[in-house]
């Protein structure tokens, strides 16, 4: 997984060097991830690819957009985690082939705070099958989501696949950090 995160790679260099003097701490944390979400489409059904390429692309799947958010965010020297969750969606809108299947986040600390991002739904992705964030403005974490009043993600499993500091963490060593 970490292979995915090309952050010397020129194009993410650059893009990292656009928000240098965009505010700071959660502000700037906030800036970086509304930027990707929106302007990154999501498309679940792409292939796995480099942060750099989901950056040129301009779309990517859940994994994808989180991996380049966690590329980005590393970048600047924020603390974060990359984190799977295993999860079920018994929503219409949301239907895959397996049961349980795999779902992406970046977990930031900065000062005394830790936020939750999940950058994968563009806004017009979230416009067409109706989904809603239910979150207090600070967390946008998976489990916010929101169909009809229906929880998008019911979370099976919780795992961090990177830290920041540490390069891999197995989920073992994850559940005894409290993730």
């Amino acid at each position: 997984m970490i292979e995915l995160c090309d952050k010397q790679n020129q194009v993410i260099v650059n893009y990292v060097s656009e928000f240098q003097n965009s505010g700071y701490g959660i502000q700037k944390i906030k800036r970086v991830f509304l930027n990707i979400k929106n302007k990154i489409n999501y498309d679940p059904d792409l292939e796995t690819q480099n942060a750099s390429e989901t950056l040129v692309m301009g779309y990517g799947n859940n994994l994808d957009k989180n991996v380049l958010l966690y590329t980005i965010l590393e970048s600047m020297c924020f603390k974060c985690r990359l984190i799977r969750l295993m999860v079920r969606s018994d929503c219409p809108a949301f239907k895959r082939n397996q049961r349980e299947f795999p779902w992406y986040f970046i977990s930031v600390e900065f000062l005394d705070t830790v936020v939750n991002l999940d950058c994968s739904f563009d806004k017009f992705y979230m416009m067409a099958f109706n989904i809603i964030s239910k979150n207090n403005n600070i967390d946008y974490g998976p489990e916010d989501y929101f169909v009809e009043d229906r929880r998008l993600f019911r979370v099976i499993k919780r795992d961090i696949i990177i830290d920041c500091e540490e390069n891999y963490v197995n989920g073992k060593l994850a559940m005894a950090n409290g993730f």
